[in-house]
């Protein structure tokens, strides 16, 4: 798969490619990871995300997750 570069879009119409392509990409990640999003779940994807996120700081990444302050609420803290 080619990871697609910061300044192309795609639109994705299902969850699996979506999830698939963003875990590839923290994957193939060279110097830093940037993820915005409105709400974060812990559940089996965010537990990936996370574990992906973490591998991608243990290479000497910088990683940054911006999660909107409602959004954060409804995740009730539970990123870690």
């Amino acid at each position: 798969m080619k990871t697609r570069a910061w300044d192309e879009e795609h639109i994705y119409f299902d969850q699996d490619p979506y999830f698939r392509d963003l875990l590839a990409a923290i994957d193939s990640a060279r110097h830093s990871v940037e993820i915005e999003t409105y709400i974060f779940e812990m559940d089996l994807i965010g537990k990936q995300v996370i574990e992906h996120l973490k591998a991608a700081a243990a290479r000497g990444l910088r990683v940054r997750l911006m999660v909107d302050g409602v959004g954060a609420w409804l995740s009730q803290g539970k990123v870690q």
